[in-house]
């Protein structure tokens, strides 16, 4: 909530910045990478930009660090169960750190940016890195996030109906995770419903809903395919998942 609430107070100081709506609007169409920036330059400083830049910078890095980070443990402990390939789930024999997963991630990423900047190209870091790379994916990892949860909330009212029946509240086991539901999916419908706002609908950005769709059936597909082919790797699965 309070993170919130410092997103909308933000928001509003860059916007009450610019003169009128139009003002605001042409920024966010011809310069949006400037969008915050400029004002900051404006009313504080030239220092208060270059300032800007480079917490913007380290704190990319910073976010950057922890995605990596997380991925790869993911894909260690997936690998270590035997969902995904085994030499994923390997440690280093000094370090114990998952280095294998972790060279998989890198490489995974070195591949996603060189695709994008061979189809978007690489002579407008605004077009490309910005809109292309950031804004496009983190739409689209937002979308699966909401999907997620939307899927978990029913998930938990299944589990403690079929697992511990009478243990919680009504509250806590059919009308909390009902509301949590329902918004997520208005969330989801509204950010489909606003993708031309949020980064264009040309290109990737316009196959984002049918890219959230692909990688949702593929997971689901091998959650199945894994139940028949492997009903020790699937159990372990639902384990992973209570345990966190």
């Amino acid at each position: 909530m309070g993170l919130g609430l410092f997103y909308i107070v933000t928001s509003w100081c860059a916007i009450s910045a610019y003169p009128t709506e139009g003002d605001m609007l042409a920024k966010a169409v011809a310069d949006s990478s400037n969008f915050f920036l400029s004002p900051l330059e404006q009313f504080v400083g030239s220092w208060a930009k270059e300032a800007m830049f480079l917490l913007i910078l380290t704190s990319s890095f910073a976010c950057s660090m922890a995605f990596h980070n997380t991925a790869a443990r993911y894909m260690y402990s997936l690998g270590r169960e035997g969902v995904l390939p085994k030499f994923l789930g390997k440690t280093h024999p000094t370090h114990k750190s998952p280095h294998i997963a972790s060279v998989v991630q890198t490489l995974l990423a070195v591949l996603w940016v060189g695709l994008f900047a061979l189809v978007y190209g690489t002579n407008d870091p605004n077009a490309q890195a910005y809109l292309g790379v950031y804004t496009m994916f983190a739409v689209l990892g937002t979308m699966l996030l909401l999907i997620l949860q939307a899927v978990v909330s029913i998930a938990i009212i299944v589990y403690f109906r079929a697992n511990h029946p009478g243990e919680v509240n009504v509250f806590a086991g059919l009308i909390a995770p009902v509301i949590a539901f329902v918004s997520q999916v208005y969330l989801v419908y509204l950010l489909v419903a606003n993708l031309e706002t949020f980064g264009g609908t040309g290109g990737f950005g316009g196959r984002i809903p049918l890219i959230a769709f692909i990688i949702l059936g593929v997971g689901l597909v091998w959650g199945l395919a894994l139940r028949v082919i492997s009903p020790e790797a699937h159990a372990r699965i639902g384990r992973m998942v209570l345990n966190e």
